[in-house]
């Protein structure tokens, strides 16, 4: 199921965890923490800064890339949909 990347921007780690699963990688890029999902040649990492107002940490941007290129439009979106069937899939076994 293809999901529109920019409905990422905004979410808290909490929500980001629930739509996409256990990221494969977590590290620290001050200010932001970067939280990596790989799936199939598909890499999406996602940026998440202190929103004060909240005081939690908020998606604040996102990158997509497969084969190591950029990706945008419905490429990206197909990515991150793989990205999210491997979190169903993990959730159901």
């Amino acid at each position: 199921m293809a999901i529109d990347p920019a409905t990422l921007v905004g979410k808290s780690r909490e929500q980001t965890r629930d739509l996409l699963g256990e990221p494969s990688m977590v590290r620290d890029e001050l200010p932001a923490t970067v939280w990596q999902f790989d799936d199939s040649g598909c890499t999406l990492e996602v940026f998440f800064s202190m929103d004060l107002k909240d005081r939690d940490f908020r998606a604040l941007s996102y990158g997509i890339s497969a084969g190591g290129k950029p990706a945008s439009g419905s490429e990206a979106a197909g990515c991150l949909g793989r990205i999210r069937a491997k979190r169903d899939a993990r959730h159901t076994s």
